[in-house]
């Protein structure tokens, strides 16, 4: 899983490319742990 998100946020296609909520919730996480604001 850790690997599609990390591809998702690479590419930067995030929510689009994986609709399922369990994925973008995981993208979330990870981009307000990684990258926050």
């Amino acid at each position: 899983t850790r690997s599609v998100t990390k591809a998702s946020i690479e590419t930067g296609i995030k929510k689009a490319a994986f609709p399922q909520e369990s994925e973008w919730s995981i993208e979330q996480t990870l981009d307000e742990e990684f990258f926050p604001n």
